[in-house]
């Protein structure tokens, strides 16, 4: 059976507290949004477990844009290719995980997050 980091095809990038994206997900906005690692085609961001109806897999996330200075700009379309954590141990977690594969991203916004990547 593959590891969970076995279906990921490229490089990811672990990044700090101060990376964060916006979107809107069936309407609903979402700022400053926690991401924890990053590539050219998704990332992991972590949400209030509260949403968890919002982040079934498949739920489009419309105008993700990153918030971080260094990143590049342009709004993305992304998808929800899983969640994680919204139970552990049967506690419900206060935070949920949540992969993040960018489906459709600016040419200009994807050579420059090319270019972020390679030089991390």
């Amino acid at each position: 059976m593959p590891l969970e980091s076995d279906r990921r095809s490229k490089r990811r990038i672990i990044v700090g507290a101060d990376h964060t994206i916006q979107f809107i997900v069936k309407g609903h906005p979402f700022l400053n949004v926690r991401i924890t690692n990053l590539s050219i085609d998704g990332c992991f961001a972590t949400v209030h477990r509260g949403e968890v109806r919002l982040f079934t897999s498949g739920a489009i996330l419309e105008n993700l844009m990153f918030e971080h200075p260094d990143l590049p700009p342009g709004a993305i379309t992304a998808r929800v290719s899983y969640a994680l954590g919204d139970q552990a141990h049967g506690e419900v977690m206060e935070f949920m995980g949540l992969g993040i594969q960018f489906i459709a991203t600016p040419p200009e916004t994807l050579a420059l997050l090319q270019i972020w990547v390679d030089t991390h």
